[in-house]
């Protein structure tokens, strides 16, 4: 081989070298490139979920706050209830709000009391403030003493009378309805009576 096909020859190499040094720098950029893009993208990322983290944080809180606050007007209400009342109790169909008849009426009437009065206008101003949208279902009852027909209409009376009232103290009149049970649910014995106090009584519903 001559001098001048080996000059060409290591120049042909040495081209090569280079070329191959050029692409090896260009791939190692390429990869370095690549890194901190990845680094950059994984340090969004997690920032990204370290703020989502805080925000539900944040939710979170807040939505326990609000649970309890809901916890303390609901207990405020159930003790400024129990307070006017002769019971309170919560059955499925809504919270009961329990008047004994004797609270309300006289004997045998339908007209309420100057007592009774106070105490709807308390209610009134409990269920408008913590219940306002709330809808009321006021049920008449009495004993099992005398005839069937005249405890239902009585019951029927009283019922319309505690619903009419609280409509007059601003709670809204589509949102109350009235219904005389008359002696057809007794929460206790008539045979006594104590029993029969008890069962002549007047329920408001607050309905779910």
């Amino acid at each position: 081989m001559c001098i001048r096909d080996r000059k060409a020859q290591r120049a042909i190499a040495f081209a090569n070298k280079v070329k191959l040094e050029r692409e090896l720098v260009a791939l190692q950029e390429a990869q370095k490139t690549r890194l901190t893009e990845r680094e950059a993208r994984a340090k969004a990322e997690a920032e990204k979920a370290r703020l989502d983290a805080e925000k539900k944080e944040r939710e979170l809180e807040g939505a326990k706050k609000a649970q309890r606050e809901a916890e303390e007007r609901e207990a405020a209400a159930l003790s400024a209830l129990r307070k006017l009342a002769s019971g309170v109790r919560t059955e499925p169909r809504g919270l009961v709000i329990t008047f004994a008849g004797a609270v309300l009426f006289a004997s045998n009437g339908a007209t309420l009391a100057p007592s009774a009065r106070t105490r709807l206008d308390e209610l009134a101003a409990v269920l408008q403030r913590d219940n306002p949208n709330a809808k009321l279902l006021v049920e008449g009852h009495t004993d099992n003493q005398g005839a069937h027909a005249h405890n239902a209409s009585l019951a029927k009376a009283r019922a319309e009378a505690v619903s009419s009232y609280l409509v007059k103290k601003g709670v809204a009149k589509d949102r109350v309805r009235s219904e005389g049970i008359g002696e057809s649910r007794p929460i206790a014995s008539n045979s006594s009576t104590e029993g029969r106090a008890t069962n002549r009584r007047v329920e408001i519903v607050v309905e779910k």
